[in-house]
C-alpha cells in the first residue's frame, strides 16, 4: 500500500510513500484520509481478484486510487457525505485500471493517470446532471479567467500562505523522494519551477498558488520525461523543460474552458502529454527526427524505482554490438532462459522477496508432501490459481520476440527455458523448438493413470477439496515441477543434445544457480561453442562466457532486436577479436575443403593483434588476415594466413585485406611484405601476381615456371616465397 502512495510522484517505495503521506496530511488531513481510503480499496480489490502480483508489489494499482483520494477532499470535503463516495469511486478506477492494463501492455503503453480522469470526469457530470453541484466551484470565481490576481498583494499574501500552508508538506514530499532518486527530485524541482513561474506570467496568481494545479502537470510531466520513461539525459532534460511549460499553459487553458461546465481538468493534460510523447517515440521517423527513444516499459516499472531504473544506467552499446555480431554470423543458435526473461512480462520470480514462493511454506510444496498430505495438495492449488491469474495478464516481451524472428530465419536450434508460463510459444515458438526443463502450468496431468487436461478447465471439488482425475479418481497435479522431483528425462536428454550441437548458446535472465539447467552451459563449453550471457547480476560462468551483457533480457534483446532488423552495415576492416578467432577455428577448414585450422594459432592474436584484421559485410565475418612485423627484420611485414569465406569470393576482400595490412605495416616503418604459399595453390599464385608480388627464386628448386624454396616449412615442405616492395 505505501508503493502505491510511493507511485503518486513516481517512486515505488515504501519508504518514499510513508513520507508522501506524511506530506499530504501536511498539506490537508481530508486529502490524505482520501488517499489512504483509495489505498486500502485499491489493494483489497487487487489482490482478491488475483491481479498481478509483481505489478501489486510495486504499488501501481494503488496510483490511481490514491490520486483519486486526493482529489476526493477538495471535491467533496468532509463532513460532506459525498466524501464516502471514495470508497466506490476508488473501487471503479482500480477495475478500470486493470482492463486498460492488457491493452496499454501490449502497445508498451502505461495507463497512468488515465482511469483517474475519467472517474473525476465522470462523477463531475454526473453531479452536474443531477444538479447536486459541480466541481468547478474549487477554482475561487476571481480566478476564473485570465490575468487575475496578478498584483504585488496578492503575490505577498501567496507566498506567505504557502510559506504556512505548503512548506512543510512540500519538504516532506522532498524528502520521499530524495529518498529514492536524488536525480528525480532535480528534475522535479526544476519542473515545479517552470510550471510556477509559467503559471505566474499567465495569472491567476492566487488560485494558481492555492490550488497548487500547475504542480499536477509540471511535476509528472518533468519526471515522466526525464528519468522514468525516457533516458535521464540532456536532451530529455531540455524536452521536458519545454513540455513543463507547454503543460502548465495547457492545464490553465483547460480550466478556463472546463470551468463553464463543471468539471476541472486534474492531471488530464500531464498524463495526455506523457502518452502522447511516448506513442510519437514509437514512430521511427519522428523517434529518429527527435532523438528520443523510450525505456521499455518493464525498466520504467521496477520495484525498486526510480533507484533501480538509474542503477542500470545506459546500455553497454560495444558489448551489444558484439552480440549482434555473434548472432548475424551463426546459424544454429540454442537459447537456455531463465525467470529474468518472464519478469519482464509481469510474471513473479521465485528468489527475491516480491518472489512468487517467498511467502509459501516451501517445505510443505516438496513432491512427496503433494503425494501423502491433502493440505499440500490444497496449498498447491491454491498457488497454482494465483500463479495463474498473474499470468493472465503476462504478455510476451521483446526478448521472446527476438527469440521468434531468429527461428523464422532458421538461425534457433531451440530453446532450453526453466521457465513454467509458455511464453515462449505464446510469442510464435514452435512447441517443437522449445524444452521446458521444468514443465509447464498450462497442462494438468493424473499421478495415477497420466491422463493430461487442460489446467484452466481444472476445478476444484470444494472450499477444501483438491481437484482428482474425472477418469479414475487420482490425484491430479500440474505439470511443472515441484521439489524434490525427477525432471522429464526424454526433456533433458534433448536439451542436452542441442547444448552439444549448437554454435552459439545465449544464456537469458538466468542466475545458472540449479541444477541441472546450470549444468548446460558446461556441456556446450567442453565442445567450443562459445556462450553470451545476458543477465542482471553475475553468473558463475561469467569468466568462460566469450561474451557478458549485464542488463535486463528484454532491454538487451530489444536494442540487439532494433540493430538486427537495421539496413545492413557497410563493409569493414576491423582488427581480430577473441570471438572473431573463435569462429574462425570453427569454420576456416570448411573455407578450403581441407586441414587448415592448425595453421590458426592463438599466439598470433596474442601477440600480433595491430595486425591480425577480419573483413565484416552485414556483421558476418567475411574474410581474415592474420599477419605480423618480422622481429628479426623489422623492415619486414609476414602475411601468414589469409582466407576469404566461399560466398564472398571474387568481391575484392582479399585484395581489400592485403591494401589495409599494407598501409598498417608502411606506418610501423616496413618497406616489404612477404607472403608464402605452396606451388599447387593456383588460385594464390594468380592473386599475388595481381597483387604486385613477385617469386624469390632461392636454392635453384623449380615448380614448373614456379621458383621453390627447398624445406622451406620443413623436411620435404617447398613453399614459394613472394615478395612485395611498399
Amino acid at each position: 500500500m505505501l508503493s502505491g502512495a510511493g507511485q503518486v510522484l513516481c517512486a515505488a517505495s515504501p519508504k518514499a510513500g510513508a513520507w508522501f503521506l506524511l506530506a499530504f496530511a501536511l498539506f490537508s488531513p481530508e486529502a490524505a484520509l482520501g488517499a489512504v481510503l483509495g489505498l486500502v480499496v485499491a489493494t483489497v480489490m487487487a489482490r482478491g481478484l488475483g491481479w498481478n502480483e509483481l505489478l501489486l508489489g510495486q504499488g501501481l494499482f494503488g496510483y490511481n486510487a490514491a490520486m483519486l483520494g486526493l482529489a476526493w477532499a477538495a471535491f467533496f470535503p468532509p463532513p460532506s457525505p459525498g466524501f464516502l463516495l471514495v470508497l466506490p469511486a476508488a473501487a471503479v478506477a482500480t477495475w478500470l485500471h486493470g482492463r486498460l492494463l492488457p491493452p496499454f501492455a501490449r502497445r508498451e503503453l502505461p495507463v497512468l493517470g488515465v482511469p483517474f480522469v475519467l472517474v473525476v470526469w465522470g462523477v463531475g457530470l454526473l453531479c452536474v446532471a443531477l444538479g447536486v453541484g459541480q466541481l468547478a466551484p474549487i477554482i475561487p470565481p476571481a480566478i476564473a479567467g485570465p490575468g487575475a490576481g496578478w498584483t504585488t498583494p496578492a503575490l505577498r499574501a501567496a507566498a506567505a500562505s504557502f510559506a504556512v500552508t505548503s512548506l512543510p508538506g512540500a519538504a516532506a514530499a522532498a524528502i520521499g523522494l530524495w529518498c529514492v532518486s536524488r536525480a528525480a527530485l532535480g528534475v522535479a524541482l526544476a519542473g515545479l519551477t517552470l510550471g510556477l513561474g509559467t503559471a505566474l506570467l499567465l495569472g491567476g496568481v492566487e488560485g494558481v498558488l492555492w490550488i497548487g494545479g500547475y504542480a499536477y502537470t509540471a511535476l509528472p510531466v518533468a519526471v515522466g520525461t526525464a528519468g522514468v520513461f525516457f533516458p535521464l539525459n540532456a536532451r530529455m532534460l531540455a524536452l521536458a523543460a519545454v513540455l513543463s511549460v507547454v503543460g502548465v499553459v495547457g492545464w490553465v487553458g483547460l480550466v478556463w474552458a472546463l470551468a463553464p461546465i463543471g468539471l476541472f481538468p486534474v492531471t488530464a493534460v500531464a498524463h495526455a502529454l506523457v502518452l502522447g510523447l511516448l506513442v510519437a517515440a514509437k514512430s521511427r521517423a519522428l523517434s529518429a527526427a527527435l532523438g528520443i527513444r523510450p525505456r521499455p516499459l518493464s525498466e520504467a516499472t521496477l520495484p525498486e524505482g526510480l533507484a533501480e531504473v538509474e542503477a542500470t544506467g545506459p546500455l553497454p552499446e560495444a558489448e551489444i554490438t558484439e552480440l549482434v555480431r555473434l548472432i548475424r554470423r551463426s546459424s544454429s543458435i540454442v537459447v537456455l532462459s531463465g525467470a529474468g526473461m518472464s519478469t519482464e512480462s509481469g510474471i513473479p520470480d521465485y528468489r527475491s522477496q516480491t518472489g512468487f514462493w517467498y511467502d509459501a511454506n516451501a517445505e510443505a510444496l516438496t513432491h512427496s508432501r503433494f503425494l501423502e498430505s491433502g493440505f499440500s495438495r490444497r496449498l498447491h492449488w491454491r498457488l497454482h490459481r494465483r500463479f495463474s491469474r498473474a499470468l493472465g495478464r503476462a504478455q510476451p516481451n521483446a526478448g521472446h520476440r527476438l527469440l521468434v524472428d531468429l527461428e523464422r530465419e532458421g538461425k534457433l536450434l531451440g530453446v532450453i527455458t526453466q521457465n513454467v508460463d509458455g511464453l515462449h510459444q505464446a510469442a510464435g515458438l514452435p512447441e517443437a523448438r522449445v524444452v521446458e526443463l521444468h514443465g509447464s502450468v498450462t497442462e494438468a496431468v493424473c499421478l495415477r493413470c497420466e491422463e493430461r487436461l487442460p489446467s484452466e478447465s481444472v476445478r476444484p471439488r470444494g472450499w477444501w477439496q483438491p481437484p482428482v482425475c474425472p477418469r479414475c479418481g487420482g490425484a491430479l497435479k500440474v505439470d511443472s515441477v515441484s521439489f524434490g522431483e525427477d525432471l522429464d528425462p526424454s526433456r533433458l536428454a534433448l536439451a542436452a543434445w542441442w547444448s552439444r550441437s549448437a554454435d552459439l548458446m545465449l544464456i537469458l535472465g538466468t542466475s545458472l544457480q540449479v541444477a541441472p539447467a546450470s549444468n548446460l552451459p558446461e556441456m556446450a563449453r567442453e565442445r567450443g561453442m562459445p556462450l553470451a550471457i545476458v543477465n542482471r547480476t553475475e553468473t558463475r560462468l561469467d569468466p568462460w562466457a566469450a561474451l557478458v551483457v549485464r542488463g535486463s533480457a528484454a532491454r538487451v534483446l530489444e536494442e540487439v532486436r532494433r540493430h538486427l532488423m537495421s539496413a545492413p552495415v557497410p563493409r569493414v576492416i576491423r582488427p581480430m577479436t577473441r570471438l572473431d578467432f573463435l569462429h574462425l577455428c570453427r569454420v576456416v577448414d570448411s573455407w578450403w575443403s581441407d586441414q587448415v585450422r592448425y595453421l590458426l594459432h592463438p599466439l598470433y592474436l596474442e601477440h600480433f593483434p595491430q595486425t591480425c584484421f577480419v573483413c565484416e559485410e552485414a556483421g558476418d565475418v567475411a574474410g581474415f588476415l592474420v599477419g605480423f612485423i618480422s622481429q628479426g627484420r623489422p623492415e619486414e611485414g609476414y602475411v601468414h594466413l589469409v582466407g576469404t569465406a566461399p560466398a564472398s569470393r571474387g568481391q575484392g576482400i582479399g585484395r581489400a585485406l592485403y591494401e589495409h595490412f599494407f598501409e598498417v605495416v608502411r606506418s610501423r616503418g616496413c618497406v616489404k611484405v612477404l607472403a608464402i604459399t605452396v606451388p599447387h595453390n593456383e588460385g594464390s599464385l594468380a592473386f599475388h601476381r595481381q597483387m604486385g608480388f613477385r617469386f624469390r627464386e632461392e636454392g635453384g628448386a623449380w615448380s614448373g615456371t614456379v621458383p621453390l624454396v627447398p624445406d622451406y616449412a620443413g623436411p620435404g615442405v617447398h613453399c614459394v616465397i613472394m615478395e612485395r616492395k611498399l
